[in-house]
């Protein structure tokens, strides 16, 4: 049964997310209002900088923000006409368009990727060992919500049908493995969006 030290314990973890999201979401306001862009269109830029051609789509990045098709073609759309993207016809499939940066997109994007620093120079102060145990609390918050259909599908290495681990415990000591590519992996290795991500059957 759960007692109220716990219940205390799970109210606390809930609130400190809940700040860090207020802080994320106050920096990219910031950025936003200097830019002249909402702060979706600079997630979405920032997310197309960084996947490779097939997952630069309008699905891709309707699923991977869990809101509808229409809601990213009109920011699309706005950011086409600010000349920071455009639809380029895919060279793997003639009838798909995928979204690129144009060269006054990549160099915002430059610019935008200073907000991500500032966090990460925050997170890189912790003791090693602390990360290890906040790495696994999170891959398995996410996909808890996940199952719970809280969030859409999230691409982590814990729900993939290559990753292989000794046993259903997951603690700082457990061995981990990619089946795909064959190789040993540790907690600095497991991913949340892999590219080469498929979900067990």
């Amino acid at each position: 049964m759960e007692n109220k030290s716990t219940r205390e314990i799970d109210y606390a973890i809930f609130a400190a997310l809940e700040r860090i999201y207020q802080a994320f979401r106050s920096m990219l306001w910031d950025y936003a209002k200097h830019n002249q862009l909402s702060p979706i269109q600079i997630q979405f830029l920032l997310y197309l900088a960084s996947k490779p051609e097939e997952q630069r789509r309008v699905s891709n990045i309707a699923r991977d923000f869990d809101l509808t098709p229409a809601t990213v073609s009109d920011a699309i759309k706005t950011l086409e006409n600010k000349q920071l993207l455009k639809r380029t016809v895919s060279t793997r499939d003639k009838r798909v368009h995928t979204l690129d940066l144009t060269e006054n997109g990549r160099e915002l994007t430059k610019v935008l990727s200073n907000w991500q620093k500032v966090l990460l120079s925050q997170i890189a102060s912790f003791p090693e060992d602390t990360k290890e145990s906040v790495i696994l609390f999170l891959l398995q918050l996410v996909e808890s919500l996940k199952e719970a259909r809280i969030i859409s599908e999230v691409k982590t290495c814990l729900s993939c049908q290559y990753f292989q681990m000794e046993n259903q415990l997951i603690t700082k000591k457990q061995q981990f493995r990619c089946l795909l590519r064959d190789v040993a992996l540790n907690l600095y290795d497991l991913k949340v969006d892999c590219p080469n991500y498929r979900a067990k059957k």
